[in-house]
């Protein structure tokens, strides 16, 4: 009698303990990747600029971790110094006035939307969205096996279904492909702390089966 008096001691400090203490959580990991059509936005000529607009809803339960913007394996025509503006959208609409981006091309999980347009110069984005950066080829003239990666913030504007990017080269870079990848975890309580919660109920069960006994 004394050991099981003992028992529902212990188990009910358990129970107690882990229904105070904050849940350790172990996350899964999950990584999106995402990226335009075509994929390499048709060499990025000078002579356009660039809207690509991704409609993608974050899913229950996850929170984003990171994100980023790669231009893989990028290089400049000729060694020159020159700029490729990049600019984190918040939302993406029709350069034309539409509220709602027309040709949204469905990727399965998510649609994309690529809009060119000419431009003869300067940065077409400037006072839009976020800079993400303003780069030259420090070499040009040949594949670099150089990717540009740019660590994208804001994650908000990520996850309210609609954001993309706003990209002018003003001279005629190459590249191997664009990608963005969005890495996300969802919290799921830890082993142990199922395991002390498992406990405290053993305990509580043991109690109310030693009262109904004595009744």
């Amino acid at each position: 009698m004394k050991n099981l008096r003992l028992l529902i001691r212990i188990s009910l400090i358990l129970a107690f303990v882990s229904s105070i203490l904050p849940s350790p959580a172990y996350s899964t990991t999950y990584t999106y990747t995402f990226s335009p059509s075509p994929g390499n936005l048709g060499e990025l000529d000078d002579n356009d600029y660039y809207i690509w607009g991704i409609k993608w809803n974050l899913p229950s339960g996850q929170t984003i971790t990171g994100a980023t913007l790669t231009y893989n394996n990028i290089y400049d025509w000729a060694e020159e110094t020159n700029h490729l503006y990049t600019y984190l959208l918040n939302t993406v609409t029709d350069p034309n006035g539409s509220k709602t981006p027309p040709n949204w091309v469905n990727k399965g999980t998510y649609s994309t939307i690529t809009i060119t347009g000419n431009e003869g110069g300067g940065d077409k984005f400037a006072g839009e969205g976020h800079l993400l950066g303003d780069w030259s080829d420090p070499h040009g003239g040949s594949p670099s096996n150089f990717d540009l990666v740019y660590t994208i913030p804001y994650f908000s504007w990520l996850s309210d279904g609609n954001f993309g990017f706003g990209i002018d080269p003003d001279c005629h870079y190459y590249d191997g492909g664009i990608t963005c990848e969005i890495t996300t975890t969802d919290a799921v309580p830890e082993p142990a702390s199922l395991l002390l919660l498992g406990s405290g109920l053993i305990g509580l069960g043991a109690f109310a089966k030693k009262r109904f006994s004595k009744k």
